[in-house]
C-alpha cells in the first residue's frame, strides 16, 4: 500500500502523470477530471481539508463505540465462510505494549493474503463487539507498514525480529511513517475511481521522485523577506503536515506563488498592450459634451465627473484605453458612457455599445437616441431579430460612417458588421459576456478605446485577480434623491398581508414586480414558477381589478418588448417575471419587488434585482418571500440584504459566503483558476504578491532578464493558454 522504500530514480516534474509509479493510462485519464495532467499538477492538487489521526491508541485502552487509530502487529489470521456465502476475515492483534485485540472484515477474502502473521499494520476505524465477543475493530481502514516474506516461519508465528521485519537494515528497526494514520491525514477532492489512499501514495512517490528537480520560482530574497519556505518543503508540509497550522503556513506560501505569477502575467500583458497597440487619440473638444449636458434634467455627481476625467485622459492618448467602470446599481454609469461617446463623436469616430440582452439594448438605444438625436447624431439598434431590410440599412450606415452610435447585443459581433472608424467600444454588464465575445467586437476597429462596465460590484481581491490588467474606476455614490429600497425577509404566515399591500399600491398607480426562479412548473421541484403564479395572482381576491403581466426569457423579443411597455405605461401595474429583469430594466414608476424563493439566488443577484425598484425617487420596497424551513446559514445570508444597501458590502458578503464563482454568476471564459489561493481570506497575500510583481516588472516588464528566466517560464506555463483572453480583460 505504501511506495517502495528503495531509492527511486529522478523524474521530471513536467512528466505526464501516467508515468508516475502506480498510476498508468487508465487512472491518468480519470485524474484529468481533477486538472491533473503532470506530476507537478499532482503536487499542486492540495488537500481540501485534514483529519487529525495523530493520536495513537493502545489495544489495552480500546473502548466500545469509539473510532481510533492504532499501530499493531498481526498475530494470527482466520478466514471462514459464514451463512449465505459471506466471507469473514478475523485477525488477532498485538501491540508494542503487550496489549491484545482483534479486527474483523466482511466479504474481503483477499485480506487474508496481505495481513499475514508478523506484519505491522496501521488501523483506523470503529471499535465494537461482534456478536457479544471481545472488543475489535469493525472493518477498519488499514495500511501495511512493512515488507515481509510470509514464507518465513518465524513471521507466521508472529515472532519476527527487527532484522527479519526490516531486512537489509543495520541497527534498530525504524518503520516508515504511515501515510493514512498516526498523523494529520490529508483529504483531497476526488473523482470517480480515485481514492484518498491512492492520492496520498502518489503524492509521496512524486515527492520522492521529483523533489530534487522542483524549481522554486520565487526569488530567494523575496522568500526571506516574507519568511516563506522553499517549494519542496512547502509541498511536504501541505500534503503531510505535522500539524494543521503547519499546513496552513505552507498553503499561504503556495497562494503567494499563484498570485505572483498571475500579477506578473497581467502586468506583462498590460505593458504589451501599451507598447504594441496604437489607438486613435480622441482628445475631444467639449462641444457635444456641453450640448448634451444642457438637455439633462440633472447634474452629474462628483464621482461621475471624476470617472469621466479618467476616461477622457485615457482616450486622449495614442494607446487604447482598457478601463473597467464598476459602479453600484443606479449609480449612473450609462450617462458616463454617453458622455464618453460624445468625446469620441467629437473626433469623428464611431461608438459601439454592446448590451447582454435585447431588452437592455432597446432601452439603452432609446436613451442614446434621446440624448444624441437632438444633437444631429444618428443612433441605431442592431439585435438578433432586426429585420433583413433594417439590417442592410444599418450595416451600410456603419460601413460608410453615417451611423454614429450603434447599440446592440451579440449581433454586433457578426462578421458582416464593419465600421468606417470605430473609436470607442462600450460593453455593458461585462460579466455577462465571454472574453472572446468582447474581443471580436474590439477587433472591428483599429485598436479602439474600450470601456467595460459592471453593476455587479467586485471586492478588491477579486477585482485585482480578474482585472489586474485593466485600469479601474469606481462609482460609489448614487445621484441625489435616490432612496434605497427598504428590504424585508417575509415569512409564509405574512404572505396574505403582503399580497394585499402590493395590490393596494398597484391600484394607487405604482408598479410591482413579482420575481420567480422558474418559468414553468417542474415535477421535480416545489419551487414556485412565473407562469402558474401569474395565474394564481390574477385569481387572488386581493388583485381583483388589477391586471397582471408576464415576462420570461422564453418569450419572443416582440412579446418581451410589449410586456415591458404595458408595465411601464400602467396597463399591467403588476409584472410576474423571471430574472430576465435582473439587469438594466429601468421603470421609474416601479416601487415594489417581491422575490419568491430568495434562497435560490446569490446575494449579488438579489441586489441587482433590488436595483430595479426605486429608480424614480421616493419610497420603495423589496420583499423576499422565503419558505419557513430555511437553514440558519441561509437565513443569515438573506439577512445581509435587510441590513446592507451598498452593492459593495453585499458583494463582500457574497464572496465570503459563496466564493468567487457564485458571485460572478456565470462561467468566465479565460479567467485563470486559482488552485490554492483563497480570495476571501488572503487579501494581504495578494497585495504582497502585487507589490513584488510591480517591482519586478518595473525593472523588467517582459521578464527578459536572465535573473527572471524561471519566473518567465512559470508565467507562460501557467497562463500561456489564457494569454489571448487576458489581453482583453
Amino acid at each position: 500500500m505504501s511506495p517502495s522504500s528503495s531509492k527511486p530514480g529522478p523524474m521530471d516534474p513536467s512528466s505526464p502523470i501516467q508515468f508516475l509509479s502506480g498510476v498508468g493510462p487508465a487512472r491518468a485519464t480519470k485524474l484529468t477530471k481533477l486538472g491533473i495532467f503532470t506530476v507537478l499538477d499532482l503536487l499542486w492538487h492540495c488537500p481540501r481539508s485534514y483529519m487529525d489521526r495523530s493520536k495513537l491508541t493502545a489495544l489495552a485502552d480500546l473502548e466500545e463505540d469509539t473510532k481510533v487509530t492504532a499501530i499493531v502487529q498481526v498475530e494470527k489470521v482466520r478466514s471462514r465462510r459464514a451463512q449465505r456465502g459471506q466471507t469473514i476475515v478475523e485477525v488477532d492483534l498485538i501491540d508494542d505494549r503487550g496489549g491484545r485485540g482483534g479486527a474483523i472484515w466482511f466479504n474481503q477474502a483477499y485480506l487474508a493474503r496481505s495481513l499475514v502473521a508478523g506484519r505491522r499494520v496501521l488501523l483506523h476505524g470503529k471499535v465494537a463487539r461482534y456478536r457479544g465477543s471481545r472488543l475489535q475493530f469493525q472493518a477498519p481502514e488499514f495500511e501495511l507498514l512493512d515488507k515481509v516474506d510470509p514464507a518465513q516461519g518465524e513471521l507466521e508465528r508472529g515472532r519476527a525480529t527487527p532484522a527479519q521485519r526490516y531486512p537489509g537494515r543495520s541497527g534498530p528497526a525504524t518503520p516508515p511513517r504511515p501515510l493514512h494514520g498516526g498523523r494529520v491525514v490529508p483529504l483531497y477532492s476526488l473523482t470517480a475511481g480515485i481514492t484518498q489512499k491512492q492520492i496520498r501514495v502518489w503524492v509521496q512517490t512524486a515527492l520522492e521522485k521529483c523533489g530534487d528537480a522542483l524549481v522554486d520560482v520565487i526569488p530567494e530574497a523575496v522568500r526571506t523577506r516574507y519568511g516563506y519556505p522553499a517549494l519542496r518543503p512547502c509541498f511536504e508540509r501541505i500534503h503531510f503536515p505535522r500539524s494543521i497550522p503547519d499546513a496552513e503556513e505552507a498553503r499561504v506560501r503556495l497562494a503567494f506563488e499563484e498570485y505572483l505569477l498571475l500579477q506578473l502575467a497581467l502586468g506583462w500583458l498590460k505593458y504589451e498592450r501599451a507598447q504594441n497597440s496604437v489607438a486613435p487619440a480622441l482628445p475631444g473638444t467639449g462641444e457635444l459634451d456641453t450640448k448634451l449636458r444642457e438637455d439633462l434634467p440633472f447634474a452629474l455627481t462628483q464621482g461621475q465627473e471624476g470617472v469621466l476625467e479618467d476616461i477622457r485622459s485615457d482616450m486622449a492618448l495614442e494607446r487604447p484605453m482598457s478601463r473597467l467602470l464598476q459602479g453600484d446599481v443606479g449609480s449612473g454609469k450609462t450617462i458616463v458612457a454617453a458622455l464618453a461617446a460624445a468625446t469620441a463623436l467629437e473626433n469623428d469616430a464611431q461608438v459601439a455599445f454592446m448590451a447582454p440582452t435585447e431588452i437592455l439594448a432597446l432601452q439603452q438605444g432609446e436613451s442614446f437616441s434621446r440624448w444624441f438625436a437632438p444633437l444631429g447624431r444618428r443612433v441605431e439598434v442592431l439585435i438578433g431579430r432586426t429585420g433583413a431590410a433594417d439590417r442592410r440599412r444599418i450595416l451600410s450606415g456603419l460601413a460608410t460612417g453615417s451611423i454614429d452610435v450603434v447599440v446592440g447585443t451579440h449581433a454586433l459581433q457578426e462578421s458582416k458588421v464593419g465600421f468606417r472608424k470605430l473609436g470607442l467600444v462600450v460593453v455593458d454588464e461585462q460579466h455577462r459576456f465571454g472574453v472572446m465575445q468582447r474581443a471580436r467586437l474590439a477587433e472591428k476597429g483599429k485598436a479602439p478605446h474600450c470601456l467595460v462596465m459592471s453593476a455587479t460590484p467586485i471586492p478588491r481581491t477579486l477585482s485585482l485577480t480578474l482585472h489586474g490588467d485593466l485600469d479601474l474606476s469606481l462609482l460609489m455614490e448614487k445621484p441625489p434623491g435616490r432612496i434605497p429600497p427598504k428590504s424585508y425577509l417575509v415569512p409564509p404566515k405574512k404572505r396574505e398581508g403582503l399580497l394585499q399591500f402590493v395590490a393596494d399600491l398597484a391600484r394607487g398607480g405604482e408598479r410591482a414586480f413579482f420575481v420567480y426562479p422558474l418559468v414553468e412548473e417542474s415535477e421535480q421541484t416545489d419551487l414556485k414558477d412565473a407562469t402558474s403564479m401569474k395565474e394564481q395572482l390574477s385569481a387572488h381576491p386581493a388583485f381583483v381589478g388589477v391586471t397582471i403581466g408576464l415576462l420570461h426569457g422564453r418569450m419572443k423579443g416582440e412579446e418581451k418588448e410589449e410586456a415591458i411597455r404595458r408595465f411601464r405605461e400602467g396597463e399591467t401595474p403588476c409584472l410576474v417575471s423571471t430574472t430576465v429583469v435582473e439587469v438594466g430594466v429601468d421603470i421609474p414608476q416601479a416601487t415594489v419587488m417581491v422575490v419568491e424563493h430568495p434562497e435560490r439566488f446569490g446575494l449579488s443577484q438579489l441586489h441587482q434585482l433590488r436595483g430595479r425598484v426605486g429608480r424614480g425617487g421616493g419610497e420603495s420596497h423589496f420583499f423576499m418571500m422565503a419558505p419557513s424551513n430555511l437553514a440558519e446559514e441561509t437565513k443569515a445570508r438573506l439577512d445581509v440584504m435587510t441590513k446592507e444597501d451598498s452593492g459593495f458590502a453585499v458583494a463582500e458578503a457574497d464572496l465570503r459566503l459563496r466564493g468567487p464563482g457564485s458571485l460572478l454568476g456565470t462561467a468566465q471564459h479565460g479567467i485563470p483558476t486559482l488552485r490554492v489561493a483563497d480570495l476571501v481570506s488572503q487579501e494581504d497575500v495578494l497585495l504582497q504578491a502585487r507589490e513584488v510583481a510591480g517591482k519586478i516588472l518595473s525593472a523588467d516588464p517582459r521578464l527578459d532578464q536572465s535573473v527572471n528566466e524561471g519566473l518567465r517560464t512559470a508565467v507562460l506555463a501557467r497562463h500561456e493558454e489564457s494569454f489571448s483572453f487576458l489581453k482583453i480583460g
